[in-house]
C-alpha cells in the first residue's frame, strides 16, 4: 500500500504496513482468494476475493480488492473486477454480487461503476469494538437480463487473468 488511508479503504481492520501475510490471513474458509496475474510476470498484480453469502447462494461479496502500488492508473484494477465479476456470473452462476466501499474512494468507486456496479444505498459499520460507526456505499450487480440495477453485459476485462489461490 502506498498510503495509511488506502490500507483503511481495503481493509479497515488490518493495522498498517500491509504485509503479504497480512493478506493471506484475509482469507477465511469457504472464501475464494484470486490473485490477479498481468503478462508474464511472476509476482501477483492484484488480488480479490470472490465470497458466496452464507443466506444466499445465488449472492456473492466482491473484497479486499488490490492492485500492486507500481502498477495502478493502467486500467488493471477495472480488469481485475471485470475477470471476478465474469468468473462470479460465468463458473459460480452468481445472480448478484455485492460490496461496500468508503465514500472517499473515488477510484474504487470508478472502477465498480465502469464495471456495471450500480449505488444501491448506505450502511454504516463498526470496524473496531467500540469504534466509530463508519459510513459506506452498498453497490451491486445482477447478472444479465435483470433490469432492477446494474446489470452484468459483456464482460469489460481486456487482459490479464484472475486464478484462485
Amino acid at each position: 500500500m502506498s498510503s495509511d488511508q488506502e490500507l483503511r479503504w481495503l481493509s479497515p481492520c488490518t493495522p498498517p504496513p500491509l504485509t503479504s501475510d497480512k493478506v493471506l490471513a484475509w482469507h477465511k474458509p469457504g472464501n475464494s482468494p484470486f490473485l490477479f496475474m498481468q503478462g508474464g510476470d511472476a509476482t501477483p498484480a492484484g488480488y480479490g476475493e470472490l465470497n458466496r453469502m452464507r443466506r444466499d447462494p445465488d449472492h456473492h461479496w466482491l473484497g479486499h480488492v488490490v492492485i500492486r502500488p507500481g502498477l495502478r492508473g493502467r486500467g488493471l484494477g477495472n480488469r481485475l473486477v471485470g475477470s471476478l465479476v465474469q468468473h462470479a456470473f460465468g463458473q459460480l452462476s452468481a445472480k448478484r454480487i455485492s460490496l461496500i466501499v468508503f465514500p472517499d474512494n473515488r477510484p474504487a468507486i470508478e472502477c465498480y461503476t465502469a464495471q456495471g456496479f450500480a449505488l444501491v444505498g448506505d450502511e454504516f459499520h463498526r470496524f473496531v469494538d467500540g469504534g466509530p460507526k463508519e459510513h459506506m456505499l452498498r453497490f451491486e450487480i445482477r447478472a444479465s437480463g435483470s433490469t432492477e440495477y446494474g446489470t452484468a453485459g459483456e464482460n469489460r476485462a481486456a487482459s490479464g487473468k484472475s486464478r484462485p489461490i
